[in-house]
């Protein structure tokens, strides 16, 4: 299973935080919830730190480190999706799903499947069947604390009309979608598809055009200038070349000396001459 080693297990602590609040959590309460020894438990939290998926700061009142999530890292949010999933897919969490809503297809919308993807606020779980008994509370303390909203429809026509867009971005848990019925909303499906396209399209832009906006800026910072007596900009010369300038030798016309040819010297080092 993708999260059952103990470093996995110590990051799935964290995604039981109600994160709203901002809370904290402590190396040795890590230890004893999941039966792990705290020296173990310390170098997996140095390298959550390394991953900078968590954070460590000292508690104001006992000077103990206490550890947070990174909420809006994009990493720990595709990471804590995939969590959801798995759990989705997991014996206990679909029992209570298939006891409570008598569940045929489950689907599930606004996990964050990429990387970059926005914060994940809340999860959607689209069911047809018949509600036989409110389990959201249930499911929510299941899937990490995340807040969570089920819809059940016993028409799976009407289920489709309604929900077309989770359907279509969602990740399908349980069963499967009547192919006859997506067929007549083809045209909707289709329209939905470019227009998740465009707004991929649009972001990746105003991202690349970020980026070239800062490079504008920094490569048009113009050279340092001072004004002369007639109010007209000059370049600053450094002292050291300025010094340098009027040191420079002149002939006896006032012209600046020219410097000696290279050849005489290269023809020396770099050609052997007869007789040397």
């Amino acid at each position: 299973m993708l999260f059952s080693s103990n470093l996995s297990k110590v990051l799935q602590q964290f995604f039981e935080i109600a994160h709203e609040i901002g809370e904290g959590l402590q190396l040795r309460e890590i230890s004893r919830k999941i039966g792990l020894a705290p020296t173990s438990v310390k170098n997996y939290l140095k390298k959550l730190e390394g991953e900078e998926l968590v954070t460590k700061k000292l508690h104001p009142d006992s000077g103990y480190p206490q550890y947070y999530p990174k909420n809006d890292d994009p990493e720990y949010k595709y990471l804590k999706s995939l969590a959801i999933l798995e759990k989705l897919r997991n014996e206990t969490t679909r029992k209570i799903l298939e006891e409570g809503y008598e569940a045929e297809i489950i689907i599930v919308s606004g996990l964050k499947m990429k990387k970059n993807s926005e914060k994940l606020e809340e999860i959607r779980l689209i069911i047809k069947g018949r509600k036989n008994k409110d389990e959201t509370k249930e499911i929510s303390k299941e899937l990490f604390n995340t807040p969570t909203i089920i819809e059940v429809y016993e028409d799976e026509e009407v289920m489709i009309n309604e929900r077309i867009k989770e359907i279509i971005d969602g990740t399908i848990i349980k069963g499967a979608i009547n192919e006859g019925l997506l067929r007549n909303k083809e045209e909707i499906i289709k329209e939905l598809f470019s227009e998740k396209k465009t707004s991929e399209k649009n972001k990746e832009g105003a991202e690349e055009e970020e980026v070239i906006m800062e490079e504008k800026e920094l490569f048009s910072k113009k050279k340092p200038t001072e004004k002369n007596k007639n109010g007209e900009a000059e370049k600053i010369i450094p002292k050291e070349i300025e010094k340098k300038v009027e040191e420079e030798p002149e002939d006896e016309e006032g012209e600046e000396a020219k410097e000696p040819e290279e050849s005489s010297y290269y023809s020396r080092t770099l050609i052997k001459l007869p007789g040397e």
